[in-house]
């Protein structure tokens, strides 16, 4: 009897510290949450994260550090309005990016992200404007919504 007792309450004692470690592990991080977006693609973070900072580093290019010390890493960010992509080596990106099989165009100077008509090498390219999932999304092989159309490339027809 005594013996089933015994690993009755170990049992008991085992269960509940698997039970505690299992609520432990389920509080909410300290940093910023990533979530999808509704298109099922990319990462975004927090609108503004507050307390986070700007690292300028000596090539030139950017990092953006939460406040707890975490850098962004291939991570969409909207920092006061404007959305950022940093890449898997946690440099804020510029130009051409690819994500999820769709293109964005991040400005060359400040790294935002390119919506609406942009002239980009000689060429005319629509980027989508509304917040709806596919925010900056280039549109290829279609009718923007002004009427005007857009080859496989994304380049306008003229």
């Amino acid at each position: 009897m005594k013996k089933i007792c015994i690993a009755a309450l170990a049992a008991t004692l085992a269960l509940g510290t698997m039970i505690t470690a299992q609520a432990a592990d389920t509080t909410e991080p300290t940093y910023p949450k990533q979530y999808r977006s509704v298109n099922g693609g990319r990462l975004r973070g927090l609108k503004s994260p507050a307390g986070g900072a700007w690292e300028e580093l000596a090539d030139g290019t950017w990092k953006y550090h939460f406040a707890e010390g975490l850098e962004a890493t291939d991570y969409w960010l909207e920092i006061d309005g404007t959305w950022y992509y940093f890449g898997h080596d946690n440099i804020m990106q510029t130009g051409w990016v690819k994500d999820d099989g769709n293109w964005y165009y991040m400005d060359l100077e400040t790294g935002a992200l390119f919506t609406g008509w942009h002239e980009i090498g000689g060429k005319w390219y629509y980027f989508h404007e509304e917040g709806d999932g596919f925010k900056g999304t280039l549109m290829v092989d279609c009718v923007t919504p002004d009427g005007h159309t857009v080859d496989v490339n994304g380049a306008l027809v003229e």
